[in-house]
């Protein structure tokens, strides 16, 4: 999206990516997954934080939302779907 460029992504793509991430970490404990996510999350904040104003008013067609939307409109979307993950990892094991 800070590239002006369409995001592809659809739900069929991100659920077999998801679906692969467990297969590939299937062996880790519940509290590996919360680490890893947590670090995802603060890796993903601070990058999120590091924009300028500028580059969150930039925008693209996003596969996943079916429309055009800006980096600024997404993020709100983006935490959203990790406390989604985090959510169903609590209701696991």
């Amino acid at each position: 999206m800070l590239d002006w460029r369409p995001v592809r992504e659809t739900g069929d793509t991100h659920n077999a990516a998801n679906a692969n991430d467990a297969r590939r970490h299937d062996r880790a404990s519940k509290q590996e997954v919360l680490d890893a996510l947590r670090r995802t999350t603060r890796r993903s904040a601070g990058f999120l934080r590091s924009l300028t104003d500028s580059e969150l008013e930039r925008g693209s067609m996003h596969g996943l939302a079916g429309r055009e939307m800006t980096v600024a409109q997404f993020a709100p979307n983006f935490a959203r779907h990790i406390r989604g993950h985090l959510e169903s990892l609590r209701a696991t094991r």
